[in-house]
C-alpha cells in the first residue's frame, strides 16, 4: 500500500538527491496526485525551474539565466501546461511559508491538511527541527526519522525524503566524485545522522553519480516488497533527461523496477 511509504534518497553532496526528489514530485503530480515539496535550502523559484526542465527538457541554465533562445520554446511548454492534466504541486521553503524558522513536523502536518495533500517530499531531514529541539545531532537525526513515519501513518500518504551519506564510503571516489571501488556496498549504516533513519524509512535508496561517465545510478539497500539490483540512467542533467541502460553493474532480472521507472520513474513510489 502506498499509503505506507516512507521512502529515503541517500547520497553525497552533489549527487543529484534534489533533482530525484523533484523528478518524484512531477511523476506524482502527472498521475493527477496533489502533491507537496518542502525546500531547506532552494527558493521556490528554483525549484520551479528544476520543474519546468524536468518537464520541458529544456536547458535549466537557459531557464534560469532567462535565456532568449529559449524563450519561444519556454513559451510553448508554459502553454501546454495549461492543457494537460496534472495535479497541483505545491512548493514550501522556510522563508515563504514558515516565517523563517526551520519546520517541524508539525509544520509540515498543518502544510499538508491546509493543501490536502496526497504525497510529501522533504528536502531535506537535516533542513528539519525536531519536536523537543534536541541539542544531540544522532539523537536529533533518529527523532525526525521518528516523527516523518508519524506523519506517514497518521496523514496516510506517502513520504519521501533524502539524507546524506556518511563518510564512510567516501574512500570508494576520487577528488572529482567519480568510483575508484567497484565492490562498494551500501547499507543503511551509510546513512549520516543515525540508524533510526534506516529503521524507519520503508525504502532506501543511495544515488551515485559518474561525473566521466553521466551515469547516475540508483542502489536499493532497502525495500520492503523484495529486493532489486541497481539501475543505471545516462543523465543529462542541464536538461533533466534519464536514459535507462544496462551495464556490467546492473541486474537485467529486474525487469519489472526497470520498465516502472522508464515509465517516468514511477518506480520511485
Amino acid at each position: 500500500d502506498k499509503r505506507e511509504e516512507f521512502a529515503t534518497y541517500v547520497a553525497r553532496p552533489g549527487v543529484g538527491k534534489s533533482w530525484m526528489l523533484d523528478l518524484a514530485a512531477i511523476t506524482a503530480s502527472n498521475k493527477g496526485l496533489r502533491t507537496g515539496i518542502y525546500s531547506g535550502e532552494m527558493s521556490k523559484e528554483k525549484v520551479g525551474y528544476r520543474i519546468d526542465t524536468l518537464r520541458s527538457n529544456i536547458s535549466n541554465f537557459a531557464i534560469s539565466h532567462v535565456r532568449r533562445d529559449v524563450q519561444n520554446e519556454y513559451k510553448k511548454y508554459v502553454d501546454s501546461i495549461e492543457e494537460t492534466p496534472h495535479g497541483p504541486l505545491f512548493i514550501a521553503t522556510i522563508k515563504d511559508d514558515f516565517d523563517g524558522s526551520t519546520p517541524t513536523i508539525n509544520d509540515f502536518k498543518a502544510f499538508i491538511n491546509k493543501y490536502n495533500l496526497d504525497i510529501f517530499l522533504i528536502d531535506q531531514q537535516s533542513l528539519m527541527e525536531d519536536i523537543n529541539h534536541t541539542k544531540n545531532p544522532v539523537d536529533k537525526a533518529g527523532n525526525i526519522a521518528k516523527e516523518i513515519k508519524l506523519l506517514q501513518s497518521t496523514c496516510k500518504i506517502p513520504v519521501i525524503t533524502v539524507c546524506q551519506q556518511n563518510r564512510s564510503g567516501e574512500q570508494a571516489f576520487d577528488k572529482s566524485g567519480n568510483r575508484k571501488d567497484t565492490q562498494v556496498e551500501y547499507d543503511v549504516s551509510r546513512i549520516a545522522g543515525s540508524d533510526k533513519v534506516g529503521q524507519y524509512s520503508t525504502i532506501v535508496i543511495f544515488l551515485e553519480y559518474d561525473r566521466n561517465l553521466k551515469v547516475l545510478r540508483l542502489i536499493p539497500a532497502k525495500t520492503r516488497d523484495g529486493s532489486c539490483e541497481p539501475l543505471s540512467y545516462a543523465w543529462d542533467i542541464d536538461k533533466g533527461v534519464y536514459t535507462h541502460i544496462i551495464t556490467d553493474m546492473d541486474s537485467e532480472d529486474c525487469s519489472e523496477m526497470q520498465e516502472e521507472f522508464s515509465e517516468d520513474s514511477e518506480a520511485i513510489f
